[in-house]
């Protein structure tokens, strides 16, 4: 255990493990960015242009604050909420080129939007997975030096395998509360 996250009572310790010690509220940052791009949505619909456009500001605050001060203990875990929140900012700025009346009377526009923002989503997790299996091949190369294939190391290889499986599915879990905008 972290001797930083012992100075936290351990009912809220779940809000500030990932960040770094100065950056204990930054949890409060990320929901107070939900909290203000959700109502924007919520109460005056997706499809006006003036809510769209602040909360693409809001992204644009949220992405520069976060480049900005690094909060994040893990590279990774940077990395990937980086992604999450270029991803809304792009999603965000797709719906709103999406809005504005050309005529396509092929669709071809429309299709290619979509063809964007799956790509733009299936990246973050691509991502996750990613690193998964870099750790995985990490760790085959590092066994593989010692020269022994033994039942001890196929154990150690298939538990972090396991550990790096319930890794992705707590960054995406964290992915999806975090880049949800409702």
């Amino acid at each position: 255990m972290n001797n930083n996250t012992l100075i936290y009572p351990l009912y809220i310790r779940f809000l500030c493990e990932n960040y770094k010690p100065e950056y204990w509220y930054w949890e409060i940052v990320e929901l107070s960015r939900k909290v203000l791009q959700t109502p924007l949505i919520v109460l005056y619909g997706s499809e006006d242009p003036l809510t769209l456009g602040a909360t693409i500001a809001l992204s644009m605050v949220f992405i520069t604050s976060h480049a900005y001060f690094k909060p994040m203990k893990d590279s990774f875990e940077h990395w990937l909420q980086m992604t999450s929140l270029v991803a809304i900012f792009l999603n965000l700025l797709s719906a709103e080129v999406l809005l504005v009346p050309i005529a396509d009377p092929s669709g071809q526009r429309q299709t290619a939007m979509a063809v964007f923002i799956i790509t733009l989503n299936v990246s973050v997790v691509l991502l996750a997975v990613g690193n998964s299996l870099l750790i995985v091949w990490r760790s085959v190369k590092q066994r593989g030096r010692n020269g022994v294939c033994s039942c001890r190391n196929c154990l150690t290889i298939v538990t972090e395998i396991l550990s790096s499986i319930s890794d992705v599915s707590r960054h995406d879990q964290r992915r999806q509360l975090n880049s949800s905008p409702i």
